[in-house]
């Protein structure tokens, strides 16, 4: 399971993504995101984690975002934006 972005009551964005390993009840921290993101869509494509939208700050967002999950422990894996998509 990958976690990413969310909020609380001091913080309008996060930036951070983990995985967390339900058989082994481990947590791994991915490479952060470029933008402190809440209320976001996430799905797992192939090789491929990609991020929809959601909100930057106080301001709805209709950026794509996606990062390779192969090879993330390099540091050399960072997130990519791709064409937004046409509506927030």
């Amino acid at each position: 399971m990958i976690i990413g972005g969310g909020e609380n009551k001091d913080h309008l964005g996060f930036d951070s993504v983990l995985e967390y390993d339900i058989e082994n009840d481990s947590i791994v921290y991915l490479p952060s995101l470029p933008h402190k993101l809440k209320y976001t869509t996430a799905v797992r494509s192939g090789n491929y984690m990609y991020v929809f939208g959601g909100w930057i700050d106080l301001v709805v967002t209709n950026r794509v975002l996606r990062i390779s999950l192969d090879n993330l422990d390099s540091n050399s894996t960072t997130w990519e934006e791709l064409t937004p998509m046409s509506e927030a």
